[in-house]
């Protein structure tokens, strides 16, 4: 993901993965030790390099393609830990603090499967899961 001079990476495959990709789509975190990492860079034109601006060792982006909400200022991943189950992490464009959280739990509903992240204008948030596209209000989410 990219905006500006700035890109986001996420570390979504398993260095021993399945064969089947999609077997590491469904099971990368509930029954796969998911990956983990991600890192926020910025292209120096002076330099012509890119730097590391923070990297986050904890965050878990396996099944979704990340997102970045240009007015929040926040980037966005849907991953799996074992004791929050499935969620989104917003993680804030130019420190790499957690600001947003929304915890769909362990119900693999809760898996993006590489879909995409979008959210309405008054912040419900359009979650395209394995299981269709559902709309998740912004009262009900859980924020940091």
């Amino acid at each position: 993901m990219v905006n500006g001079y700035g890109a986001f990476v996420v570390n979504n495959i398993r260095a021993q993965g399945h064969k089947d990709k999609m077997v590491d789509v469904f099971a990368g975190g509930p029954v796969f030790d998911p990956p983990i990492g991600c890192e926020r860079v910025e292209w120096e034109p002076q330099t012509k390099a890119w730097r590391s601006v923070w990297t986050r060792n904890d965050v878990v982006g396996t099944s979704m393609v990340p997102g970045m909400s240009s007015v929040s200022n926040i980037a966005f991943v849907n991953g799996y830990t074992k004791k929050d189950g499935w969620e989104v992490t917003g993680m804030d464009w130019n420190t790499g603090q957690t600001v947003h959280r929304t915890i769909f739990g362990q119900d693999n509903l809760g898996n993006g499967a590489y879909a995409l992240i979008q959210f309405l204008e008054n912040g419900d948030m359009i979650f395209n899961s394995v299981g269709g596209a559902a709309r998740v209000k912004l009262a009900d989410m859980r924020r940091q």
